[in-house]
């Protein structure tokens, strides 16, 4: 069997977007083509970002197990889909899927560049079977932010003490363990 991907242009602000969906073999396809909900939501000529989102989510759910990846793309340049970027509401750039249809990573992109998410989701989150997080990696404008050293966190821990110890006054001490 081959893999076969479904791909679903849409407009995000005055950019074109794409989101491209791999599928384990085109039986996928054909299953989801049957079903009536998800048939009526993908026809619509007017979908909307939000609505392309909610469409692929209904997708997933209806062929647990079907899908390899779903990743999202800016622009299409000559045909070719370079720069991975961040869906509309902040979903990843790319999601890869084990057979049973979980999430086994995680990579958010901005404009190309490996790049934390909005509210500062790492670039890379793998996890394992259970959904639980295993490993991660922090990235801004496409360059890997390394994790603070044990000395740097004493020190936030310390300035962190300081800071709630001069917000609540001296009645009260704070100790650290």
């Amino acid at each position: 069997m081959h893999t076969v991907q479904l791909m679903f242009p849409y407009n995000k602000g005055n950019e074109s977007a794409y989101v491209v969906i791999t599928a384990r073999s085109m039986n996928v396809l054909t299953r989801l083509a049957r079903n009536p909900k998800i048939a009526k939501m993908a026809s619509n000529p007017d979908i909307k970002p939000d609505g392309l989102e909610v469409l692929i989510r209904a997708m997933l759910a209806d062929q647990e197990g079907g899908f390899l990846r779903v990743e999202r793309f800016k622009d299409n340049k000559d045909n070719k889909l370079e720069k991975h970027n961040d869906g509309p509401n902040g979903e990843p750039a790319k999601e890869v899927f084990d057979e049973n249809g979980k999430v086994i990573r995680e990579e958010r992109f901005s404009d190309g560049d490996r790049n934390d998410g909005p509210t500062g989701e790492p670039a890379i989150l793998d996890f394992d079977e259970n959904g639980k997080a295993t490993s991660f990696t922090h990235y801004k404008f496409g360059v890997v932010i390394p994790p603070p050293t044990l000395e740097e966190k004493a020190l936030s821990d310390k300035a962190k003490a300081d800071f709630v110890q001069k917000s609540l006054g001296p009645k009260f001490t704070v100790r650290r363990g």
